[in-house]
């Protein structure tokens, strides 16, 4: 959100410094851009009809429950959208053509985020299956137990190499300075994955 924000035409003046959270890749989605405006009206439709709703306006008069309810196609993902207003362009286009609102930016990660999480269901078989062209050469897992480190190690490894990489390319046109920064201090969390409690450095962790 953060990107988008120092992206967007509408924010130009709204703010002189930025933080962006849990890395800042500035992901360029599935097809290599932000969704356009025809694919997002054709999405929403989509919504609509799933929730049986004709307008607007039954959406807006079903109560928040029914609007929230998983679908039983599947989730539609919901983002930010180049629409030649709030978004004239794709993210890393603004960024690549020196158009964004350039402040000082911060931009981060923590240890034990995302696939960082500690994973006890991770298995030795599921990770090889999903392992990209040499990643088994860095991560070894060849048992369970490897394979859940490996999860761990290669998933922070991406954190701070994709910062690395933003960070890079934002100086290409950027005339302010940026900083990056790896949360490692643990702290007693919750850990919905094994219900119980864990000291780790979880997403949020460096706000508390």
């Amino acid at each position: 959100s953060v990107h988008f924000l120092t992206a967007s035409p509408l924010a130009k003046g709204l703010f002189h410094r930025a933080i962006a959270e849990s890395g800042s890749s500035v992901d360029p989605g599935p097809n290599g851009s932000e969704p356009r405006l025809t694919e997002a009206e054709a999405a929403g439709a989509k919504f609509a009809d799933a929730k049986g709703a004709r307008s607007l306006a039954d959406l807006r008069a079903m109560s928040w429950q029914k609007v929230v309810e998983p679908l039983p196609s599947g989730a539609i993902r919901l983002r930010p959208i180049v629409d030649g207003y709030s978004l004239t362009a794709p993210v890393r286009e603004v960024f690549a053509t020196g158009k964004q609102n350039d402040v000082v930016t911060m931009a981060g990660a923590n240890k034990d985020e995302y696939g960082a999480s500690p994973s006890p269901s991770v298995t030795a078989a599921a990770f090889q299956k999903q392992a990209r062209d040499g990643q088994l050469q860095l991560y070894p897992a060849t048992t369970d137990e490897q394979a859940r480190q490996a999860a761990n190690d290669s998933a922070r490894d991406q954190a701070r190499v994709s910062m690395y990489l933003w960070a890079a390319n934002r100086a290409k046109t950027a005339k302010t300075k940026a900083y990056t920064y790896f949360w490692t201090h643990a702290m007693q969390c919750f850990r919905r994955s094994s219900a119980s409690f864990a000291f780790v450095a979880q997403e949020l962790s460096e706000l508390r």
